[in-house]
Parts: C-alpha cells; sequence; structure tokens
C-alpha cells in the first residue's frame, strides 16, 4: 500500500503540477523525504496528488542541473534561474549535510476533481 506524503509548494507551481508539465520535484535529501519510496504519492499543497515512480539522488544541485531537464522542473525558467533560486533558498551546509533529492511524478489512476479543476484553470490562463 501507497504511502502518502504531504508537500507544500510556492503556489505558481501547483497549477503546473496539477496540467503535468512539472513532473520533477527537487528537494533536499532530509530524513522525512528519504521516507518516500517509488510508488508512494505526493500531495501538493493538500490539493494535487501524484505518484512517485522514480527517485535520483544527487550530491548538490550542481550535479542535478547537469543530469535532469529544466523544463520538467519550473517550465520556462531555465536551468540557471532554477539553480540560482535552489541555492538562494538552501544554504550550502544544508547541502552537503543531506544532498539533493529529485522525485519523478506522474498521475495517479484516479485523480481528484480539484485535479481536473487546477487543470482547467491553468488551460484557460493560456
Amino acid at each position: 500500500m501507497a504511502n502518502i506524503y504531504n508537500r507544500r509548494v510556492t503556489d505558481f507551481l501547483l497549477p503546473l503540477i496539477a496540467s503535468d508539465q512539472k513532473t520533477l520535484e527537487v528537494c533536499l535529501g532530509r530524513r522525512n523525504k528519504r521516507r518516500v519510496k517509488v510508488g508512494d504519492i505526493i500531495e501538493f499543497n493538500g490539493k494535487v496528488q501524484k505518484r512517485v515512480t522514480a527517485i535520483r539522488e544527487y550530491p548538490d544541485f550542481d550535479v542535478m542541473m547537469e543530469k535532469e531537464n529544466a523544463e520538467l522542473i519550473c517550465p520556462g525558467a531555465g536551468a540557471e534561474k532554477i539553480l540560482g533560486w535552489l541555492k538562494q533558498k538552501h544554504k550550502p551546509w544544508s547541502i552537503q549535510n543531506y544532498g539533493v533529492l529529485v522525485f519523478e511524478l506522474q498521475p495517479l489512476a484516479e485523480e481528484s476533481a480539484e485535479t481536473h479543476q487546477i487543470q482547467e484553470a491553468c488551460n484557460a490562463e493560456s
């Protein structure tokens, strides 16, 4: 049975997650994040649920950005902007101590009605 983990993200990312434009979630490898396993579910901001289909680990954000597709982390932002934002958000000692995890996400077989509403709102704004 899959576990469900809650994760808070910046509000502008939620429609990108709901519409499957953002399929990679990046975080420090703290103990609570290391509990997440392939097949588990992450619920973003209490609204959108996605299944974890792969987990990759990196020593730091620089190595991670060399290997991962920036468009799947934050569509339209570009690798340099994402890297700058991540380095500003996290202190060097915490990156060194915890490392970096990347969760690859896919929709659940049955998504909630709220997820579809968020997707529709995102499409209407486009």
